[in-house]
């Protein structure tokens, strides 16, 4: 926590901002922004609680809503605060807390924040080749925000994939489910039918096309 999760954000989500401070938990509840990407997508970014070992009392309520934001999450962002001499240890809290909430089998992206206040002689270097991937960024100085974006983008495309899918116009729950869980790219009326042209996470494919076999009178 105290990473500049806020801050991040912010600055990639200019026009609402999150509250941001620089102390620990200065953010208690899930914030969600649009955040505009050069593939000309928009994807929605939450803003949440950071994780620490032995979490104090007062807030089991606010980080239990921060675990079901993971869960439903499509990618994760890891925002590492670059500037403090623990960020390793802190990598590994995030890392078991994943394991224990099992959302390990998401893809991740890690951002290394505030590189401003690094040590000029720091090995970013070493530190690339040891966390091939990552994304080094200054949340506070604007600095490589637009290769952040361009990393959110990929992985999004890479975890996205077009289906078309036809349904019965009885079945208005399922169409309704579907316009509230994908992206409806087209939509053709066939008489009593609707074609879909989806855009549709991995993760979601197998639950649609199951929802899609049971008749349509269990969906409706």
């Amino acid at each position: 926590t105290n990473a500049g999760k806020s801050t991040l954000m912010n600055a990639l989500c200019p026009e609402a901002k999150a509250y941001a401070e620089n102390r620990l938990f200065a953010t208690l509840d899930t914030t969600t922004r649009k955040l505009q990407l050069k593939i000309n997508k928009q994807a929605l970014l939450s803003d949440t609680v950071g994780f620490i070992r032995k979490l104090p009392h007062s807030l089991v309520e606010s980080f239990k809503s921060t675990l079901d934001e993971v869960r439903e999450s499509d990618i994760l962002l890891h925002v590492v605060d670059l500037s403090h001499p623990g960020y390793e240890d802190q990598i590994k809290v995030v890392e078991e807390t994943l394991v224990e909430i099992g959302a390990t089998n998401k893809p991740t992206l890690l951002v290394f924040n505030k590189i401003d206040l690094v040590d000029p002689d720091f090995s970013f270097a070493a530190l690339n080749e040891k966390y091939p991937g990552a994304v080094f960024v200054s949340a506070e100085r604007g600095i490589n925000l637009s290769a952040l974006k361009d990393r959110i983008g990929n992985v999004m495309l890479e975890e996205f994939e077009e289906r078309q899918v036809r349904i019965h116009v009885s079945d208005y729950k399922l169409i309704s489910y579907l316009h509230e869980k994908t992206e409806v790219l087209e939509k053709h009326y066939d008489g009593e039918f609707v074609e879909l042209h989806l855009r549709v996470s991995k993760k979601l494919q197998k639950m649609i096309f199951a929802m899609l076999e049971k008749p349509s009178t269990e969906n409706a």
